[in-house]
């Protein structure tokens, strides 16, 4: 049985195989620090950095859509929430993916 992070990994990955598919430039936000092997710690994720950014940005046709994928019973952290508010008071598409599905209505 798949734990919660190997199975939004593998749904995360089926969203950025499936995107470009149907036309779409797909880019993943970095929302986790990244270890810096070289360097020995975590690299700062810049002081500017949106938290609760979806997990996707996707373009196509002068569009851009937002991703947020989650598996099971998973919910929105209140970061999380407060950036779909504004991403769309700001006039852009954000979907909360839970299966492929929900990317089948996108054009």
């Amino acid at each position: 049985m798949m734990n919660n992070s190997e199975a939004h990994n593998r749904l995360l990955s089926a969203c950025c195989q499936y995107l470009p598919l149907r036309g779409w430039i797909v880019h993943q936000n970095a929302n986790q620090p990244t270890y810096d092997a070289k360097a020995g710690c975590y690299r700062s994720q810049g002081k500017h950095k949106l938290k609760g950014m979806p997990d996707l940005t996707a373009f196509k046709d002068g569009r851009t859509v937002f991703v947020e994928v989650k598996t099971g019973k998973g919910k929105l952290n209140p970061d999380q929430k407060v950036c779909k508010t504004m991403l769309e008071a700001a006039g852009f598409t954000v979907i909360l993916a839970r299966s492929i599905d929900d990317l089948e209505g996108l054009k």
